[in-house]
């Protein structure tokens, strides 16, 4: 084998080091044996029954991946986080029940899996962790907006993780006037009619935003009810930037009845 061909060899596959964080022996294993069928270039580098003992494997190990619980006895997977600075290392969490906490991480482009692990959910998680990869990701900013997500008094005070051509931006859930499809992309109309493209589709968006908050009114938009001026005679909605948005003839019953209760 010429030297050449044996340099390609060592470099073919990007060997990725990660930690599983649980306090439930099942959960560890379950994980362990899924991620050797759907991400045989992971490296397990520790299995940690305690957030303590997760500290010392991850200043030990420095990983690239780490699974962590949210819920553990002494010490919670996020006052963990709290005591690592700065955070280089992607972070997948683990949660037994879908609750206040999701909401967070789902609005800062983070990822989770709900027990029992799924080995769909588990794919789609570990594909979007070599997306970010591929892409020099620096996770810092991400996991610094989700900790003060997660300190937020109500999901107004949210910042929503936005892909963009320039980046990752925090968008500020009190911002935003109304969402309009563009394809694969989302136009975000903002307070003082500034504009922001985001590159994901409006489907996405719909179904994160807390829907007390934004009306899915139309297949092209999606509105925040705080900033509906008034409901037109036809068939649309005057906004706070004074743009009409049209609203489909299907939902225009349900839509006009959700803005009277929430006047």
């Amino acid at each position: 084998m010429s030297n050449t061909s044996k340099r390609c060899d060592e470099t073919a596959m990007n060997i990725y080091k990660a930690i599983i964080i649980d306090d439930d022996a099942f959960i560890r294993k379950s994980l362990r044996d899924n991620l050797a069928h759907v991400f045989p270039e992971l490296l397990l580098v520790a299995n940690c029954s305690d957030a303590f003992s997760g500290l010392e494997a991850i200043q030990r190990f420095q990983p690239d991946l780490v699974f962590l619980d949210i819920e553990m006895p002494g010490l919670s997977g996020f006052e963990m986080l709290n005591k690592i600075q700065p955070v280089s290392f992607e972070i997948i969490f683990i949660t037994s029940f879908d609750h206040y906490a999701i909401k967070a991480i789902r609005y800062s482009a983070l990822d989770y899996l709900l027990k029992p692990i799924n080995p769909e959910e588990l794919k789609i998680a570990i594909d979007r962790f070599k997306e970010k990869r591929a892409n020099v990701f620096n996770p810092e900013p991400v996991l610094q907006n989700f900790i003060s997500n997660l300190h937020a008094k109500t999901p107004d005070e949210f910042k929503l993780a936005i892909s963009t051509t320039e980046g990752t931006l925090f968008l500020p859930i009190r911002d935003i006037i109304r969402l309009e499809a563009d394809g694969s992309y989302t136009t975000f109309h903002l307070l003082e009619r500034k504009k922001l493209v985001a590159s994901r589709t409006l489907k996405d968006f719909a179904e994160l935003l807390d829907e007390r908050r934004f009306i899915r009114i139309h297949k092209s938009h999606v509105v925040n009810r705080r900033y509906v001026k008034s409901i037109l005679n036809t068939h649309q909605l005057l906004m706070e930037d004074n743009t009409t948005v049209d609203v489909s003839r299907r939902k225009w019953d349900e839509v006009k009845n959700l803005l009277k209760k929430s006047a």
